[in-house]
């Protein structure tokens, strides 16, 4: 049973959810304006989802901010309205998503249902407590201090601006998350960084920027930057890759910006694992000598791999099914298909052309012909290939 817990003092908010919520055997909910008694409701019962409404006169993010810390585990949902705009950049680090209110049945449930889809990904209690309590993961401070650079300026250009984000797979991340939290109601189509800013408008990118000066790395040991400098720089050959395949196969601009967003974030679980111990991968990814199996070698030591861990972290961030899947997909064989072209297959290719991994390419050749394979190739940037899985 999914036990959920409201804490609203809005009677507005509390009809609806009465209105639209039934007690049953699937799930089971709380509602109440009182903080004391919400903590202890939390001590004594086993729950799943706290939404915590957040007005001008009604302030549950602190509450949930302290939940972050001493409950990880527990899916953190903000209810919003019209007049705490201007804050939502700087709360998305402390909640999963912001609901924005009025909101109808289909938001409500769509969104509980949401979050009940996380178990297939199979991460255990202890790493999806760090995944939920983390905030931020840190990233190489160039990318901020060129976007800080461009952003300062008197004429900004939006176009550079996405450029700039667009070199860092985490950075567009916390972007184009922004940009699917419910509170903008924007279009799940909507994949390109540049529409994304565009929609957002500079104002609210520039504050978003400087909230998170976060990413800046600060006393990190010289391996755990090199690491992320090599793991940036394959994100990108795979994100240019993907976009060119995708781009010799159809003339939609939209799938080319997908694609490349796709290839940019389809490692982004290797970054959180790094962020929780990169010592134990630096030592042997990227390793040209290296035999290991990269996925093997992290479920026997996080207990879960990179491709598991990136799609949870995408899929709490209500990315689009498709860019997930992408994801979930970029070292699966058996998505190839001749007769449907899709992310996924962009993606997959991309990788395994990047890496050079001949099992991989050996697929592609036998699904799509020597003949597509060698056009393909020929599409890797600057013809070079990074050893690693």
């Amino acid at each position: 049973m999914i036990k959920i817990l409201f804490i609203v003092n809005d009677e507005k908010i509390k009809k609806t959810i009465n209105q639209y919520l039934i007690p049953s055997d699937k799930i089971d909910f709380s509602i109440t304006d009182d903080f004391d008694q919400a903590e202890s409701f939390l001590q004594e019962s086993n729950v799943s989802i706290i939404f915590s409404q957040f007005t001008s006169k009604f302030d549950g993010l602190n509450f949930l901010k302290r939940v972050q810390v001493i409950h990880p585990d527990i899916y953190r949902i903000l209810i919003s309205d019209e007049t705490t705009k201007s804050k939502i950049p700087t709360v998305i680090n402390h909640v999963h998503k912001v609901l924005r209110f009025p909101f109808n049945e289909i938001d409500l449930l769509s969104l509980i249902k949401h979050f009940t889809q996380l178990s297939k990904y199979e991460l255990t209690p202890e790493l999806i407590n760090k995944i939920n309590g983390m905030g931020t993961v840190p990233v190489l401070p160039d990318i901020y201090l060129r976007l800080e650079r461009e952003l300062m300026k008197n004429e900004v250009s939006i176009s550079r601006v996405s450029d700039i984000i667009g070199l860092d797979s985490y950075i567009t991340g916390q972007i184009m998350r922004i940009v699917y939290s419910s509170f903008y109601n924007i279009s799940s189509n909507t994949l390109s960084v540049l529409h994304a800013i565009n929609f957002l408008g500079l104002d609210i990118v520039k504050n978003l920027v400087l909230y998170i000066k976060v990413f800046t790395i600060k006393n990190v040991k010289p391996y755990t930057a090199e690491h992320l400098k090599k793991l940036r720089t394959h994100s990108i050959k795979v994100a240019k890759l993907s976009k060119a395949i995708m781009n010799s196969e159809f003339a939609d601009r939209e799938l080319h910006d997908a694609a490349f967003t796709a290839g940019l974030l389809h490692d982004i679980g290797k970054v959180v694992l790094i962020h929780f111990n990169d010592k134990h991968l630096v030592e042997q990814d990227f390793d040209e000598n290296s035999e290991f199996n990269l996925l093997q070698n992290e479920e026997e030591y996080f207990g879960v791999n990179h491709i598991k861990v990136g799609s949870y972290l995408l899929h709490i961030w209500n990315f689009p099914n498709k860019l997930v899947e992408a994801v979930s997909n970029h070292h699966r064989k058996n998505i190839l298909n001749k007769d449907s072209f899709d992310l996924s297959q962009s993606v997959f290719i991309a990788n395994s052309l990047i890496n050079n991994i001949q099992e991989n390419i050996d697929a592609i050749k036998d699904v799509y012909g020597e003949e597509k394979l060698n056009f393909w190739k020929e599409l890797i940037p600057n013809g070079e290939v990074v050893q690693s899985n």
